[in-house]
């Protein structure tokens, strides 16, 4: 009897913790790609952008379907994610050479476009996005606004070149580390 009580008891308090467990914060979308690069630069983050339209099935699928999920919320933390309307940002639209909405693009803090996803993107995928490019780019923001104030200075491209490789291995293996690694040497070679 007491081993039932316990089990019952233990039931009761897992259901009680789950039910009581804090959901992450709704996303805080940026509406100005302007605004998330500022952010992005700030935090050390690499920015989604979600180009879509009001009148987009697809990008309303989306919302409910995808970006609403709890684990992909929990996942976009470690991004700073823009709603890019296309009928409002058209000169962004056109800088991205956006042809067809949904197009969720990763973009680094200074806005260069590192991968683009175009159609319907189901949780599954949109997660798998996300995780091959989690990870943290404060070093590389840094180095990059130091280069910024001089593109000439060799020393400073070496920087954001060696600041790429060292985010490139903390990433998974895949197109995000391949990427990193690609954009690394394009600065390693071309100080």
């Amino acid at each position: 009897m007491t081993k039932r009580k316990l089990i019952l008891l233990i039931g009761v308090v897992t259901v009680a913790l789950i039910a009581y467990s804090p959901l992450p914060a709704q996303t805080a979308w940026q509406y100005s790609l302007e605004e998330a690069k500022i952010i992005a630069q700030a935090e050390g983050k690499l920015i989604v952008a979600d180009f879509w339209a009001s009148w987009c099935g697809p990008c309303k699928d989306m919302d409910s379907r995808v970006w609403s999920e709890v684990e992909v919320q929990l996942m976009l933390q470690n991004f700073v994610p823009a709603k890019i309307n296309i009928d409002q940002h058209r000169t962004t639209t056109r800088r991205y050479n956006i042809q067809e909405i949904p197009d969720v693009l990763i973009l680094d803090a200074f806005g260069d476009e590192l991968h683009r996803r175009t159609g319907f993107t189901d949780k599954t995928g949109i997660m798998k996005l996300l995780d091959l490019f989690a990870v943290r780019t404060s070093a590389i923001n840094k180095a990059m606004a130091r280069l910024l104030e001089n593109e000439k200075n060799a020393y400073a491209a070496c920087r954001v070149g060696e600041q790429y490789q060292s985010a490139a291995v903390k990433l998974q293996q895949g197109p995000g580390r391949s990427i990193f690694l690609a954009r690394s040497e394009n600065f390693l070679k071309n100080p």
